[in-house]
């Protein structure tokens, strides 16, 4: 699995051949309004279309 963080937010995702296939989304800070599901993931400097929401879990900040 890898991960890419924008915004606060991670995605973590599954590189299979030339796609990526998104299946987590977590954040640590404060909840964001709006999560936005990229088009695209970069990994090891290399581009990757995200082209499937496999097995997606949202995961939101434990409470206190």
């Amino acid at each position: 699995m890898a991960s890419w963080v924008k915004n606060n937010v991670t995605y973590n995702f599954d590189i299979i051949g030339d796609e990526a296939c998104l299946n987590r989304i977590e954040f640590n800070q404060n909840k964001p309004k709006k999560i936005e599901i990229p088009s695209e993931v970069q990994n090891n400097g290399k581009i990757y279309p995200v082209t499937k929401l496999k097995g997606w879990i949202y995961v939101s900040p434990k409470s206190e």
